[in-house]
């Protein structure tokens, strides 16, 4: 691929700075130009710089994400909810943490990931209409209901192994199952099945969800949503809430808010949503696209026992 081609691969991502280490983001300027020489200075000065903007936030914007609670939804909007969360695939997503549908403030939310592709972000905001709190078309949109989504690859690459490649990094694993072999249908097999192994790859409700944890609410999915709404001045939307009273049940939704729990439950002024629409607190970087890639790979061994 010649230079030209390469640079013309490349997409915008939005990176925020002074809050995720110092390592995390040079890491990140390393991958967004490989082979390419990174003023390591510079780029730590810019962190520095922003660091030391954070710093100040602690003390002038001390609490601003405590005591943070939904409000209700529109009355029109009430049933439409309840029939989201009694939806089956919806209900075992949400299953292992209780979750209601509720309205949430963007500029008070409270984001552990580090970066935003601005390509993607743009294309959902292209998406977005000029709504009112309580148009059903802002829910389907946060919700991200009858939204489409790209097709997932497939091929088999050797007798045990399958990949799937999707252009969305929210394809996934969703799991596996042990069914009756008359279940599966559309494949007969080389003998007299008994049993199936199904294993499940798709995408997650990618629905625009947060977790209600010691007064705070932190975007757990549904960042490229949030930033495009944000993006298009709508800062009160629809989304769903699980509430984690447990370290066991963050452990679940969000473990990297344990990894770091004094950053995001404890610090005066954690990292926020509305961060990266600030200029001292952001980076732009060209960087390739990513793609997902998944690999299934299935052994066994038979063997003979007695007794």
């Amino acid at each position: 691929m010649s230079a030209n081609s390469a640079e013309a691969a490349r997409e915008p991502w939005v990176f925020l700075l002074g809050r995720p280490p110092i390592g995390e983001y040079i890491s990140f300027l390393m991958q967004a130009s490989p082979g390419q020489n990174i003023d390591i200075p510079a780029a730590a000065a810019r962190w520095r710089s922003a660091a030391s903007v954070t710093d100040g936030l602690a003390t002038s914007e001390a609490g601003i994400a405590d005591n943070q609670q939904p409000t209700n939804l529109p009355p029109e909007l009430q049933g439409k909810a309840q029939q989201y969360l009694s939806d089956q695939v919806i209900a075992a997503s949400y299953a292992l943490v209780p979750a209601t549908v509720g309205v949430i403030d963007l500029q008070k939310i409270v984001v552990f990931q580090r970066q935003i592709n601005l390509r993607y972000a743009d294309q959902l905001q292209k998406m977005i209409g000029d709504w009112r709190p309580n148009d059903e078309q802002l829910m389907n949109f946060c919700l991200a209901i009858d939204q489409p989504t790209p097709p997932i690859n497939r091929y088999q690459a050797s007798e045990n192994t399958f990949m799937f490649q999707s252009a969305s990094t929210d394809a996934r694993f969703l799991g596996s199952a042990l069914v009756d072999a008359s279940q599966v249908t559309g494949h007969i097999p080389m003998g007299r099945a008994q049993s199936a192994i199904v294993l499940y790859i798709g995408y997650g409700p990618n629905a625009l969800s947060v977790v209600s944890t010691s007064g705070r609410l932190i975007l757990s999915n549904g960042s490229h949503r949030a930033y495009a709404l944000m993006a298009a001045g709508i800062t009160h939307v629809p989304a769903v809430i699980q509430h984690a009273t447990r370290d066991d049940e963050l452990q679940v939704v969000v473990p990297r808010i344990l990894q770091e729990k004094q950053l995001y439950l404890s610090n005066p002024r954690p990292p926020m949503l509305k961060d990266y629409f600030s200029e001292s607190l952001h980076e732009v970087i060209q960087a390739p696209p990513r793609h997902r890639q998944i690999r299934v790979q299935f052994g066994q061994e038979p063997m003979d026992t007695t007794g």
